[in-house]
């Protein structure tokens, strides 16, 4: 859903002792000093830029700690205002919006402990989480069970939480980390603060985010401070914000993670689907960025499920196909020298080939079997988003992402409603989604189209994998996109009989989507989707200006709480083999067409 670590940890290296992962390393504030400093803050490209307050340990000069109630105000504050106070050893955040005056839910933070504890996390956000979020579809929450309060312990992780002068500080990326649902992710490069959205769609801000990229790849070795603390929030990220789904490559390194976290797992030892993990650790806490990099696709060999974790494609794919970055040869002498390395990059090179090859062959066999679409819609970037087919009585709607540009665009280009549209002047009674290659997307989109077709209330189901709590929540959707959700709203109904197309490739959203309907009534159409049954979070990696994916805490669920991650089954099988077009039969247009007509007869 939606649209980053050198020094073994408690080794002494260079006369300077840093901090472990396990339990008992404590704060560094006793034995270190502060220095403070005002960071420039690129928010968009090279022009768009701010300050914040930062403060550095000196024993992590590379590092710097945020002012954590003005970071909170950089990210959020469009429509947002949060509020620091508190004094000694404890802290209280809260949020304001600045339009209805909404509180949110608080955050505690006790500085000597080194915790903090949101009273109820996805309710700490109270103005537009990100940049991302649209005007078009909100929620609002209808049920809950169990308490939704989580603490996060850092002592163990010896990333301390630091006050002073009344503010507290906390080091950029942990703080970015963990807020992951804002789809911001913050890295320090050069002595600046970069923020890179995943809204940042512009050519200006793409362009200087990738120079920034490029600039990792140009020198071999990462500093000392920072690769120890990465190496230290890696470890934070997947003991505490994982979600730990059956999906992964390896379930007994899920188990170890969930009862002796990451690093004690990796201190283990041993060999799991061919990785040994000591010698994963030792590249993860490599200051050599090709070994590092090793690492991370050595935790992909281990826990890829699909596309909602992965670690290594910042690096991989640029290691493998540029011959003169000062990284990628030492990259290539790396896996000369290493066969385990070779295989297991191999290996995740086959994942990713996997999964862009049954998408595209999927997508040959539709042609073939479809012929060409009725109607097709483009993005604004001129690439095809949306197609629709039309046989007999019979639409069928197409696309592979479920993102913003299918529901309305800057330009006024609505695809979604003008499908409908067309299929209502073409005087067609069944109107059928084709997700069979939907990877996924934004569940905003997805509660829009599922409104649309229920012609009614659509909801979903969330819960936490760390707290046990539960909630159900209603897509309120602006139905008639006139920019007011209201009871307007109601009024729409397009009145065709619905159904949705699913395979192997659908997932995430191209997998909850048919679960949430096939609840509802709505008959499936093809073989068992490919599941992904997580929300996502995404994560910097200091001073790369890249990030990594993990499969988020938020499970989603059907209506009786159970993990939809396994996929879908079909209400109607129909064939389908990538390798052979022959023995597909889901892109059968009378097929379809029949199976529709006998179903709502």
């Amino acid at each position: 859903m939606r649209k980053r670590q050198i020094v073994v940890c408690g080794t002494l290296i260079a006369g300077m002792l840093l901090y472990g992962c396990g339990a008992g390393t404590g704060s560094q504030d006793a034995n270190s000093s502060f220095t403070q400093k005002q960071v420039t803050v690129y928010e968009k490209d090279a022009t768009e830029q701010s300050e914040i307050t930062c403060v550095f340990n000196d024993d992590m000069p590379n590092v710097p700690y945020v002012n954590l109630e003005q970071y909170l105000d950089l990210v959020y504050g469009e429509d947002s205002d949060y509020t620091l106070t508190g004094w000694g050893n404890h802290y209280t955040v809260i949020g304001k919006n600045k339009n209805t005056g909404k509180t949110g839910s608080k955050l505690k933070i006790n500085t000597q402990k080194e915790t903090l504890t949101f009273e109820d996390f996805e309710e700490f956000v109270v103005g537009k989480a990100d940049g991302t979020m649209v005007d078009y579809v909100s929620t609002t929450l209808v049920s809950r069970e169990g308490d939704p309060k989580v603490t996060y312990d850092l002592s163990g992780y010896g990333i301390d939480i630091h006050a002073q002068n009344g503010q507290v500080f906390l080091p950029l990326s942990t703080w970015s980390d963990i807020l992951d649902q804002s789809l911001t992710y913050s890295d320090y490069i050069d002595g600046a603060i970069y923020f890179i959205r995943e809204d940042s769609s512009g050519a200006d801000a793409a362009d200087n985010i990738a120079a920034k990229e490029n600039e990792f790849f140009e020198t071999l070795t990462r500093e000392q401070d920072v690769a120890a603390y990465a190496y230290r929030e890696l470890c934070f990220a997947l003991d505490n914000l994982y979600g730990r789904p059956g999906r992964a490559l390896s379930p007994e390194f899920v188990e170890k993670l969930s009862t002796l976290g990451l690093d004690k797992t990796l201190e283990e030892g041993g060999t799991l689907n061919g990785i040994d993990l000591k010698q994963m650790k030792t590249y993860l806490s490599s200051t050599n960025k090709a070994e590092y990099a090793q690492g991370l696709i050595m935790l992909d060999d281990l826990l890829f499920d699909g596309g909602h974790s992965f670690f290594s494609s910042s690096f991989i794919f640029r290691l493998i196909n540029n011959q003169d970055l000062e990284v990628s040869k030492d990259f290539r002498r790396l896996l000369d020298e290493d066969s385990a390395s070779k295989e297991a990059a191999n290996k995740v090179l086959d994942l990713w080939e996997k999964v862009f090859v049954t998408a595209n062959r999927l997508t040959a066999q539709r042609l073939e079997g479809f012929g060409e679409p009725s109607r097709t819609w483009e993005n604004e970037d001129e690439q095809e988003i949306a197609s629709i087919y039309l046989f007999n009585n019979t639409a069928i709607f197409q696309f592979d992402e479920f993102d913003d540009d299918v529901i309305i665009q800057d330009s006024g280009v609505r695809p979604f409603v003008e499908a409908l549209e067309y299929a209502k002047e073409n005087k067609c009674d069944n109107f059928v989604l084709d997700l069979s290659t939907n990877g996924g997307g934004s569940d905003q989109t997805m509660g829009y189209i599922l409104s649309m077709i229920y012609e009614d209330n659509a909801f979903f189901y969330h819960y936490n994998v760390n707290t046990g709590a539960w909630k159900k929540g209603i897509f309120n959707a602006d139905k008639n996109l006139d920019g007011s959700i209201d009871e307007k709203d109601a009024d729409v109904k397009n009145g065709f009989n619905y159904a949705i197309m699913i395979s192997r490739y659908s997932y995430s959203c191209g997998n909850y989507a048919p679960t949430l309907a096939k609840e509802r009534g709505i008959p499936l159409i093809g073989e068992t989707s490919g599941g992904g049954g997580c929300l996502v979070n995404m994560l910097a990696l200091p001073n790369e200006c890249n990030y990594y994916r993990i499969s988020s805490n938020i499970a989603m669920t059907d209506s009786h709480g159970i993990s939809v991650d396994g996929g879908i089954t079909p209400d109607y099988p129909l064939s389908v083999n990538p390798d052979d077009a022959a023995e597909t039969t889901l892109y059968n247009p009378k097929e379809i067409v029949s199976i529709m007509n006998n179903h709502y007869r």
